[in-house]
């Protein structure tokens, strides 16, 4: 059976931004992926710029809560607002027909025919930790390659891989290098992911670093089969 998911990141829904606006995306990526029979969502982090409002989190409740009546949803944490501390888990305790599996520390996730490789936007004590002790991008590595051990197991799934972090040598929407702007991760551990797919948030401009490696904001729905 061909996997079919929609990925949708750095939505950044603001009440007093262009909130219309930024809904009516959100709905169109909710109904599109609905329309085209999707199989799994992923929501990779900055669903809102600050702590949520009332108003927001009303909003992202009703989507999740249509989009898990359809399909699994994995929500990954990201640096901006609340989301690493509590702001998600109003939606991950949303009812619907399929789970809705909240991501706020690495992860590995098994779900039908798919396993999901998850890595949200790190704690900025972690950060400071390692990077004081000189080990952000070992410690980034060997989790890594703790992923590609998992993928083994799982070697006739489809395999993907979701981060919402810098990568070194990415570009920023004005087209210049991300450099020194936030927690950043060099790019081969990623290229050596045994992943069919991996998707990156956090930078806000759609590009190709690899093979298998993209790095997108906003919306779009992919259709693979194995073989």
């Amino acid at each position: 059976m061909p996997l079919k998911f929609s990925n949708g990141s750095d939505f950044h829904l603001d009440e007093d931004h262009y909130f219309a606006d930024t809904a009516r995306c959100i709905e169109w990526f909710v109904e599109d992926g609905i329309r085209q029979g999707t199989n799994l969502f992923v929501l990779n982090g900055d669903l809102t710029t600050y702590k949520q409002t009332i108003r927001e989190r009303k909003f992202w409740v009703d989507a999740v809560i249509r989009i898990a009546d359809h399909a699994p949803v994995v929500l990954i944490a990201r640096n901006h607002g609340k989301e690493l501390e509590n702001d998600l888990y109003p939606l991950a305790k949303v009812r619907g027909k399929h789970p809705v599996v909240l991501c706020t520390d690495p992860d590995f996730i098994e779900l039908d025919h798919v396993s999901i490789a998850v890595f949200p936007y790190p704690r900025k004590e972690e950060f400071v930790c390692a990077a004081e002790d000189g080990g952000f991008a070992q410690a980034f590595q060997a989790k890594l390659q703790e992923f590609n051990e998992q993928f083994e197991q799982w070697h006739d799934s489809y395999r993907l891989f979701f981060g919402h972090f810098g990568v070194t040598g990415a570009r920023v929407s004005s087209g210049q290098p991300l450099v020194g702007r936030c927690a950043e991760y060099p790019l081969e551990p990623l290229l050596s992911l045994r992943a069919h797919y991996v998707g990156l948030s956090h930078i806000h401009l759609r590009q190709q670093l690899g093979p298998a490696c993209l790095v997108c904001r906003l919306t779009f729905s992919l259709r693979f089969q194995r073989g």
